[in-house]
């Protein structure tokens, strides 16, 4: 059973991207779990996630910035910021868990 969670990489890589190699992840050229895709892939999307939170953040500062005290565009720009806030708390706890985890069970799921 635990067979039918393996995947080829290459045969994956070739039907998306083509003849193309490389990436923005290190997924080699073995074959590789479930486990080891998402292990890999972790990184990424913190970044990812870290990056839209900063530009909806910066949206937000912007949006209240040019406001000019009208309250109704005040009131926009303020839940933009607090749903930016909520977001930044949701992502930090998101990988002090994931910090926590690799601590107590000693493995290790972000790739250093």
């Amino acid at each position: 059973m635990a067979d039918e969670f393996n995947f080829n990489l290459n045969d994956i890589r070739s039907e998306v991207f083509g003849n193309a190699s490389g990436g923005l992840v290190n997924l080699g050229s073995e074959d590789l779990t479930l486990g080891e895709i998402i292990q890999e892939l972790i990184p990424l999307i913190m970044q990812i996630s870290g990056l839209i939170l900063f530009l909806y953040f910066l949206w937000g500062g912007i949006g209240y910035l040019v406001s000019f005290g009208n309250p109704e565009k005040t009131k926009v720009a303020w839940a933009r910021i607090t749903q930016a806030l909520t977001g930044f708390i949701i992502i930090f706890t998101s990988w002090w868990l994931i910090q926590l985890v690799e601590i107590i069970f000693g493995i290790e799921i972000l790739v250093h």
